[in-house]
């Protein structure tokens, strides 16, 4: 902004106007009197003599006049800064509204004015014109005011004129997959309602920013935002930043952190409210320009639900979320492990002097933690499925508890021991059927896989009855092509904690 005004025509009207309605708004709200200061208020104006009567019509003399009171004493000195806002309000002029709104620093002119316009000289008209009233003004601190209740206005309307902003989120969150988002998201294209355009977006809570000022306008520049999104009483308050440039899209996309303990509590779908604010970032100040609430309904942790915007995802990997082998019941059984295994000692991918090979001791570790998990009198309960979307999915530490499990159960409770031991496990998913496997060796050349319904059988099936029944399942599975086909397929726990799906954090 020009310090001095270089388009004087508009400007310098502009500030004789407005302070000679600032001049006349003081003069309408300034009265003088004895103030509280001790100093005498002015004395009012005397009364005016009465008239002379008119003569009678029967020749009567006419009345005198009666003399006029008095004037009162005035009040105070007070300026009412509200009025001369309203004064200023109600005539600013749409020149001046313009010249204001069209320059790219605003604070700019708020101060030219202030400094052209304070000066001793007016201040000095200002006392003849307003007697000595004026004499205990804080004209600084009446500019405050005026600013904050007037100029402010221009100020925030003439950075937000042209941004505009939409919220495209969920109406759902699937508490199980709340904390990897980013992932599932990354990459996500979806429809603009407004355009029928694809927007990428990574987040399922995308908010779209747009700054509508014409490039070939003057004062049409670049706007900061920033939006602010939470759900109360399941995440913090999360912000992110970017820049929207004249006649372009932005998309911002906040991730949430959730509170586990909250998504913990929930046992069924539960109606909440998701709050999403957006923000221009100017001078240091933020000024609102979009606000929104809208409803969201918020599933347990415990259910393997859909993603609708990405329905290419492969959720079976989202199994590894299941899979938690720092679970407190799930380290407190490694001493039981180790006292199954030679001289008290467990080794993961270490043979053991009894074996010939690792791949031997391998077998070894593995058959002590189905014992030890058979120990536990786990019963099976059929289902007819793997675990498909919008089942209902126990974690380990509660399929302990309960002493019963479905077979994705008993799987990921599987899992997450052989992980907590160190083995790189896998998981071979079917449409209707899930195995536990491992790499038999630390350079993850070959794998073998248990069947873990037979580990909850009400009968005590062998340890080797069980690796063998898994082992022919794949390799059946090998024989009909099925892993060409996508209707089987490995999930690798070590490359989904590579992909950050991280095991849900379950009390």
């Amino acid at each position: 902004m020009r310090n001095s005004f270089q388009e004087r025509g508009v400007a310098k009207s502009a500030i004789l106007w407005l302070f000679m309605v600032l001049a006349l708004a003081l003069s309408f709200n300034l009265v003088a009197c004895s103030g509280e200061d001790g100093k005498d208020g002015i004395a009012g104006v005397a009364g005016a003599d009465g008239k002379d009567g008119v003569d009678g019509k029967n020749g009567k003399d006419g009345k005198d006049g009666k003399d006029g009171k008095d004037g009162k004493n005035g009040k105070d000195a007070v300026v009412n800064v509200d009025s001369i806002a309203a004064i200023i309000r109600k005539d600013i002029t749409k020149s001046l509204l313009d010249s204001m709104k069209a320059n790219p620093n605003v604070d700019t002119v708020y101060k030219t004015l202030f400094d052209s316009a304070y000066t001793q000289a007016w201040l000095d008209s200002a006392f003849l014109a307003l007697n000595d009233s004026l004499k205990g003004i804080d004209f600084d601190s009446l500019y405050l005011d005026l600013y904050d209740s007037v100029f402010s206005d221009v100020y925030t309307n003439s950075v937000i004129r042209s941004l505009y902003a939409k919220d495209l989120g969920e109406n759902f969150v699937n508490g199980a997959y709340a904390n990897v988002y980013d992932y599932i998201y990354k990459d996500v294209k979806i429809e603009d309602e407004d355009t029928g355009d694809s927007i990428l977006v990574q987040s399922p809570n995308p908010v779209k920013i747009l700054n509508n000022c014409n490039p070939k306008e003057k004062g049409c520049d670049s706007k900061k935002v920033m939006v602010k999104t939470w759900i109360p009483g399941f995440t913090d308050t999360v912000t992110v930043t970017g820049v929207a440039n004249p006649s372009e899209m932005l998309i911002l996309n906040p991730i949430f952190t959730f509170d586990n303990k909250a998504l913990y509590s929930i046992t069924s779908p539960k109606s909440a409210q998701r709050n999403v604010e957006a923000y221009a970032l100017e001078n240091d100040q933020q000024i609102l320009f979009y606000s929104v609430t809208k409803p969201v309904t918020i599933h347990p942790m415990q259910v393997m639900g859909a993603e609708f915007r990405v329905p290419e995802f492969n959720s079976n990997e989202l199994y590894a979320l299941w899979v938690t082998p720092s679970a407190d019941s799930i380290v407190a059984m490694i001493p039981e492990i180790a006292a199954k295994l030679p001289n008290g000692s467990l080794q993961v991918y270490q043979q053991y002097e009894e074996d010939a090979t690792v791949e031997e001791s391998v077998q070894r570790v593995v058959q002590a933690v189905y014992e030890v998990l058979q120990s536990r009198k786990i019963a099976y309960v059929e289902n007819t499925s793997a675990g498909s979307l919008g089942q209902r999915i126990n974690y380990p530490v509660e399929t302990l508890r309960k002493k019963q499990g479905i077979c994705i159960e008993t799987v990921v409770l599987f899992a997450s021991v052989l992980e907590s031991l160190g083995f790189d496990v896998i998981l071979l998913t079917l449409p209707t059927h899930i195995i536990v496997g491992w790499y038999t060796d630390d350079e993850r050349g070959k794998y073998s896989f248990l069947e873990t319904t037979l580990l909850a059988s009400n009968e005590e099936v062998p340890y080797e009855d069980a690796v063998a029944t898994g082992i022919s399942e794949y390799i059946e599975l090998v024989e009909a092509g099925l892993f060409e086909t996508g209707e089987a397929s490995l999930v690798k726990i070590r490359e989904a904690r590579e992909n950050n799906i991280m095991p849900n954090n379950i009390p």
